[in-house]
């Protein structure tokens, strides 16, 4: 039995009650399926499948508004619309409204737009303390709060709230550090995007053809990756504005090409790549090519 054969068609309820059906595999990371209510459709992966964990493109909007939470300086809120996890409206208690990301709200790392840090007496000060996380990587503590701190990297500069005992123990990481063959860097890429998964596959192997040591990419000496996609949150913000990203976001065997539209200066970038079928790519180039797992480049 084929994956697709496997998935498409199954109905599963997800853990919030909702019911879906799947009408699509493409592959483990990209599974089209569609919710009963309202007919909205999504992607999801095979683990949201399994794990019942993908949810209505609105679940985010019913789980959170009117919900009410408490910052680290006990100044109560209520949230009061969700347009998307970087954009998230609260109002506190005395009408302030302020609009923050749903993953600081969660971590408590929010303030009233009028308030200052209110640190109690008895909280340790740890301002200007210097620690070295796991990767090596110096950070220096500039702020602090009950049981938040803001930190900065020294390499990169990055400045971030981070749980205090984390920072305390060197648990924290730098996404702008270049931590993928030594010159790309995550950034601060939308976690909960569904094809996000998959982009980072494609964005990895797209490095390691250019900078990877490996000698069946000795044809990508004079190949480049353009700065912004160095990042992967660029690369991933562009994906999309990608000529045939439709075709790659929906089929298999669909290939990264930079030659067809960069002429000679044999570079990714959002103005030099284009999505092709491999078949098409073969016919253009006139040569075979390496498959590189489920995603391939020219």
């Amino acid at each position: 039995m084929t994956y697709a054969a496997k998935y498409e068609g199954m109905i599963v309820v997800n853990t919030q009650g909702r019911t879906f059906e799947v009408i699509r595999y493409f592959d483990s990371s990209t599974i089209k399926v569609k919710f009963k209510d309202g007919g909205d459709e999504v992607f999801t992966s095979s683990g949201g499948i399994t794990k019942r964990t993908t949810k209505h493109p609105r679940e985010k909007q019913l789980e959170f508004e009117g919900t009410k939470w408490i910052n680290s300086n006990n100044e109560n809120f209520t949230i009061l619309k969700y347009s998307d996890s970087k954009n998230v409206l609260v109002q506190y208690e005395d009408k302030v409204q302020a609009t923050y990301s749903i993953q600081k709200i969660k971590l408590g790392q929010v303030r009233h737009p009028k308030h200052g840090n209110r640190i109690p007496s008895n909280v340790i000060d740890v301002m200007g303390m210097k620690i070295t996380n796991g990767k090596g990587l110096v950070f220096e503590i500039i702020s602090q709060d009950y049981n938040k701190v803001e930190i900065r990297f020294e390499n990169t500069g990055t400045i971030k709230w981070v749980n205090k005992e984390n920072a305390m123990a060197g648990k924290v990481m730098d996404q702008f550090h270049c931590s993928v063959m030594g010159i790309g860097y995550l950034g601060n890429y939308d976690k909960d995007l569904a094809y996000a998964e998959r982009a980072y596959k494609l964005w990895k192997d797209m490095l390691d053809r250019c900078y990877g040591t490996k000698e069946q990419h000795i044809c990508y000496a004079q190949v480049e990756v353009s700065k912004p996609w160095k990042c992967f949150e660029l690369f991933l913000n562009d994906i999309s504005k990608i000529k045939g990203f439709n075709m790659w976001l929906t089929q298999l065997n669909i290939d990264l090409d930079k030659d067809l539209l960069s002429g000679k200066s044999k570079k990714y970038s959002l103005e030099t790549c284009c999505f092709l079928t491999h078949a098409d790519n073969i016919r253009i180039i006139g040569k075979g090519s390496e498959k590189h797992g489920a995603e391939k480049f020219h």
